[in-house]
């Protein structure tokens, strides 16, 4: 059951903080909502960075710098979370054998 409802109450967040890691909880502070200053545990991460200058004399004359960001998948920390089960394998077609009894 808690496969089924692990989902139920997730936060999708942006952000450049590299200290970020998935199942590492954090306090969650200064929200509008109060009821959302909690213990949060990233599930999923996406990183993203550029660089668009790679050489340093080039970089002095660059419009853009560097930049990172990312986005997350968020469930309370104190939430019992599983992974969806796996779906039972199927085998298509029929399946042929030879019983052989006493």
């Amino acid at each position: 059951i808690n496969a089924l409802f692990g989902d139920a109450r997730v936060a999708q967040v942006k952000g450049d903080d590299a200290r970020l890691q998935p199942g590492i909880a954090f306090q969650l502070a200064g929200h509008a909502r109060e009821d959302l200053n909690i213990l949060w545990r990233p599930m999923q991460i996406t990183h993203k960075g550029q660089q668009f200058t790679a050489l340093e004399e080039d970089a002095a004359e660059a419009e853009v710098g560097t930049s990172y960001t990312l986005t997350a998948t968020l469930i309370p920390a104190r939430a019992e979370w599983h992974a969806p089960a796996c779906p039972k394998p199927v085998i298509d077609g029929p399946q042929m054998a030879k019983v052989v009894g006493p």
